[in-house]
């Protein structure tokens, strides 16, 4: 359980380290970059999302 949430809180601090740097590239401030995007996020009604599942030589004793 712990490992599990260890695994999960470094997950979120790593993804939190590679998206604000890219936003400190605009004029507005990282918090206020996060809450626009958060907004933005919850009007969507749809997206789209492409994906590849490749299973070379699958054996299964």
């Amino acid at each position: 359980m712990n490992k599990k949430w260890g695994l999960s809180a470094s997950a979120l601090l790593l993804t939190a380290a590679l998206i604000l740097p890219g936003c400190a590239n605009k004029q507005e401030a990282p918090k206020e970059a996060l809450k626009s995007a958060a907004a933005k996020a919850t009007a969507l009604t749809s997206y789209e999302m492409k994906s590849k599942l490749v299973i070379n030589n699958l054996t299964v004793e």
